[in-house]
């Protein structure tokens, strides 16, 4: 079951990357604006649970189910949900490994928290030593069948995927194994904290049984200290109240939140022109 809920005076709107491809084919006659990969999300990793397969942790589980999926070319999977180190050691390079030398085409690994340099040069080194490492004609090491790709903190001027590439570089590694994304802080400068808040799953029903939700990753911060990150977001069904704070439905006597889309359907029709009113108020 896929449920949105939001509150009821505003209208929020959230894309990934369909929606600019299509509004470049309906309004500038571009049929094929740009392509994508099977990308996996947060919420796709953390709504899985040790019964959902044959391994020992719902992650695990997610994981082998992307390579099942999707059996060939490039395939993005979010690995800082809980541990990355863990993900990457235990899992990647662990208990998966057989799956990913096997599999035909490349695993890109993300990473979503942390000081984006320490974080990968960590992340490297654990897979070289799961992967082994080839040279390229300029003698730098690339991991055989597995990328990964910095999206988190990477802004307009550079500096971030410099401080990344120095210290690939530093350990040897060739800049051809990383991958960077544009994300918000490059299109329009604007974050979560414009709107002091961030929208993450919470609950998930899955074959009838509902769950609680929620990531919990693990990150390096600049000094290489390995803590609890800030992006732990909180779990179960919540309601907002009107101090806009959430809390669990038992917690307050008034919901803000109203169901607009559930299970591929829309619950409620609006025009642009009252979406735009509304904000105006």
């Amino acid at each position: 079951m896929l449920q949105v809920r939001v509150l009821s005076p505003l209208h929020i709107i959230f894309t990934k990357h369909v929606g600019p491809g299509c509004v470049a084919k309906s309004d500038y006659g571009e049929d094929m604006a740009g392509i994508s990969i099977p990308a996996a999300e947060h919420s796709t990793m953390t709504a899985w649970e040790p019964q959902d397969g044959p391994y020992g942790s719902g992650e695990e589980n997610a994981f082998a189910n992307m390579l099942e999926k999707y059996p060939s070319g490039l395939v993005s999977v979010v690995s800082d949900s809980y541990d990355i180190m863990r993900a990457v050691k235990d899992y990647w390079g662990g208990s998966l490994q057989d799956e990913v030398k096997n599999f035909d085409g490349v695993l890109v690994v993300r990473p979503d928290s942390g000081d984006p340099a320490v974080t990968n040069a960590k992340i490297f080194e654990a897979l070289e030593d799961a992967f082994g490492a080839e040279r390229n004609n300029k003698g730098y090491k690339v991991i055989p069948g597995v990328n990964v790709i910095q999206g988190d903190g990477i802004e307009a001027d550079g500096t971030v995927v410099s401080k990344v590439l120095d210290a690939l570089k530093e350990r040897g590694f060739a800049a051809s194994n990383i991958a960077f994304g544009s994300g918000g802080g490059i299109i329009q400068r604007h974050s979560r904290d414009d709107y002091k808040f961030a929208m993450k799953c919470s609950s998930a029903i899955v074959n009838g049984e509902e769950r609680d939700v929620r990531k919990t990753p693990m990150q390096f911060d600049r000094d290489g200290n390995y803590n609890q990150s800030f992006k732990t977001s909180k779990a179960g069904k919540l309601a907002l109240t009107p101090d806009m704070e959430t809390v669990a439905p038992s917690e307050t006597d008034e919901d803000l939140l109203e169901v607009v889309f559930e299970n591929g359907k829309l619950k409620r029709e609006e025009t642009f022109e009252e979406i735009r009113n509304r904000a105006r108020r």
